[in-house]
């Protein structure tokens, strides 16, 4: 029985120091957190989750203690002072706004944009996918009275997406014929986006056009087919991301047109038509311009980057300089000496003239062609003064040049005039005046006074023009002379009869006139 009691003391003992034992333990675990690492020195800490790069360890009281070091990414913490951001940390800096954990991959519900890091380090929107749109064209008549007065051919490129703070609308035109217009000229152009949709040809009962572009002061000539009229668009508009659209494009011309007094008429016109599905897109990133960018290599022209955009402006100076794009005539420029404001003085002007430079580049002037063939015309008739019962009878020829130079200094008619017989009565006939008519016309005159006195006398006159042919370049018109005489004969009755300005006039048939040295 002693032995028994003896045994349950013992197991009693025995449980009450396992008891004890596991309070000492607890209250020795009592001041630190639960799965904390004992240590006896600082080097046995093993950083356990944590990047070793990023946190310093200490031995304090047998327990690790971590202290994460300032601006070293994987510290849990992100030092946006130290310059830390979801690109140069994204463990320590992910976008909450955005929910990203990682500046990577396309932007929620959008084709054309996606994340990516830039050069400084932080997370931007990018476009991506970007190609050049293949050209588009459009040729463009000038049309009065149903007559086509110019043809106009525009080209334009432009990148999809279009980055509304980098890119450009590129907008080249040339003259692709001239059929009677003159100085056709690009005022003004106006850029459009609309809000709406087309159908049928229409636009919605919503629809709303915003204004991106009114550039009021273009003032382009298109010379000739030579010379290329380039304009640079840049658009901005408010884009959020990315938004596919219409644009419509209207472009203001003005053009001269010759009346039939030779007088500048000046008219206006206005093209327009739709650029559809024109995506545009705006991205976050800075974008990027430079100097060397801007320079056009026109000295005209101040050239500058625009403030935080990645497209240039190209503004024309004020006062003379070859290249504004201005042919400033009181300044003496023409086409020979500013062709890059005035046009080229070369080419065809018509079937036999072509343009040439004067000596010392003075003035672009017509001449006929190297290939221009120049006749002789000769016409021959009689005239009978007066008509019925001739007092006096005229051997006339007509000589003159066809194409026939119409200017002051250039060729002149010839109307040779013999006496074939006459009256003996008739007396002191004398031509005063010779004129070259055209319709109602006075192109060139000359003062004669030459008398007729015997029969064979034979007199040749030159008529020049004194009007020179300033209209166009070449005419095929019907011309004539006039030609004022005087003479001394008798009437019916045998009585002394005078005639004074009385006129007779000769057919020169269709005279090819150009406008040539």
């Amino acid at each position: 029985m002693k032995k028994k009691a003896y045994r349950n003391y013992n197991y009693f003992i025995f449980l009450t120091a396992l008891i004890a034992l596991a309070l000492v333990l607890a209250s020795c675990g009592g001041d630190t957190e639960e799965g904390a690492e004992t240590c006896k020195k600082s080097s046995d800490c093993k950083y356990p989750g944590k990047d070793k790069k990023a946190y310093t360890a200490k031995c304090e009281d047998k327990e690790c203690t971590y202290a994460p070091k300032p601006g070293v990414c994987g510290n849990g913490k992100c030092d946006k002072e130290e310059g830390e951001t979801l690109c140069s940390c994204a463990k320590d800096c992910p976008d909450k706004e955005r929910k990203l954990t990682k500046c990577d991959g396309k932007v929620a519900n959008n084709e054309y944009l996606e994340y990516k890091c830039d050069k400084k380090q932080q997370c931007v929107v990018e476009i991506t996918g970007q190609k050049q749109v293949p050209p588009k064209s459009e040729n463009l008549e000038f049309k009065q009275r149903n007559i086509v007065q110019a043809k106009v051919l525009l080209t334009y490129v432009y990148p999809e997406p279009f980055n509304i703070d980098s890119d450009v609308l590129n907008l080249k035109l040339k003259l692709d014929e001239n059929l009677g217009a003159d100085e056709v000229t690009l005022k003004r152009i106006q850029l459009i986006r609309h809000t709406g949709q087309k159908v049928r040809g229409r636009w919605d009962e919503k629809d709303q056009e915003i204004q991106l572009i009114d550039k009021l002061d273009v003032n382009r000539v298109l010379w000739d087919p030579q010379i290329e009229v380039e304009q640079l668009l840049p658009i901005d508009a408010d884009v959020n991301q990315s938004q596919k659209t219409t644009l419509t494009l209207k472009l203001f011309f003005t053009y001269k047109l010759k009346d039939a007094k030779g007088s500048d008429v000046p008219y206006e016109e206005t093209k327009t038509f739709d650029i559809e599905n024109f995506v545009i897109a705006k991205s976050t990133a800075q974008a990027e311009c430079t100097p060397a960018k801007c320079d056009d290599k026109n000295p005209c022209t101040e050239d500058k980057c625009v403030p935080n955009k990645g497209y240039c402006e190209n503004k024309v100076k004020s006062g003379k300089c070859k290249g504004n794009f201005r042919c400033d005539d009181d300044q003496g420029e023409n086409k020979c000496n500013a062709p890059e404001d005035c046009g080229y003085c070369k080419g065809k002007a018509g079937d036999y003239t072509e343009y040439k430079c004067s000596d010392g580049n003075k003035e672009c002037t017509v001449v006929l062609g190297k290939e221009a063939k120049i006749d002789e015309k000769v016409l021959t008739n009689e005239q009978k003064i007066p008509g019925s019962a001739p007092d006096i009878r005229f051997k006339i020829i007509k000589t003159f040049n066809s194409p026939f130079k119409a200017k002051a200094n250039g060729d002149k008619f010839t109307l040779t005039m013999q006496v074939l017989d006459k009256k003996s009565t008739t007396e002191n006939f004398k031509v005063n005046t010779i004129e070259l008519v055209d319709g109602t016309s006075l192109l060139g005159t000359t003062q004669v006074s030459q008398g007729f006195t015997n029969i064979g006398d034979k007199f040749d006159f030159k008529i020049p023009f004194t009007k020179n042919l300033v209209t166009i370049e070449e005419k095929r018109t019907k011309l004539r002379l006039k030609v004022t005489y005087s003479y001394e004969g008798v009437d019916r009755q045998n009585k002394p009869l005078v005639h004074t300005n009385e006129i007779f006039e000769e057919e020169l048939g269709e005279v090819l006139l150009v406008n040539a040295e």
